[in-house]
């Protein structure tokens, strides 16, 4: 009888096969794995950069007064009415910077507050009804190659409570 000293060639080919195949699975959760990471960060960074500009705007206008909202919808002006006093600001919606601004006018020079910066979408708008601002923002990002928009939208009463 004889004793067997290694592998057959049959058994090598079958071994590579098979290890091959692992691997090319493996690679292919992996690398499905990162790409739903990549989209799940770029959606959760939309979304909280959308929301924290809504709440930043609507902090501002709720003890506000409502001067002036320019018949674009881009600009609202509108003044504060803090405890230290009454300040002057503005909130612009810039469609070429992608952004949306908080400037402090009663300061010098201008103290600018910057929020959704290169994810704002044009078609964001500032509405005013009475006391009633509404904010439709939009904000814009590429997620795996597709853009993606999610829609945040508030109502605000402004004014100090009577």
């Amino acid at each position: 009888m004889r004793s067997q000293q290694g592998f057959t060639l049959l058994e090598l080919v079958l071994g590579i096969a098979i290890s091959s195949f692992i691997l090319a699975a493996t690679f292919f959760l992996l690398h499905n794995g990162l790409l739903t990471q990549k989209h799940n960060f770029t959606q959760e960074r939309l979304f909280n950069e959308g929301r924290q500009t809504i709440n930043a705007v609507a902090n501002e206008l709720r003890q506000a007064t409502v001067t002036d909202v320019s018949a674009d919808g881009k600009t609202l002006s509108y003044t504060t009415h803090a405890s230290r006093g009454a300040k002057a600001k503005r909130i612009s919606l810039d469609a070429a910077g992608q952004a949306l601004y908080i400037d402090d006018l009663s300061q010098t020079p201008t103290v600018r507050t910057t929020y959704a910066a290169g994810l704002l979408h044009e078609t964001s708008r500032i509405a005013q009804n009475d006391r009633m601002v509404e904010l439709s923002l939009y904000v814009s990002g590429n997620v795996n190659g597709t853009t993606r928009t999610l829609s945040f939208q508030t109502m605000v009463l402004t004014g100090p409570l009577l």
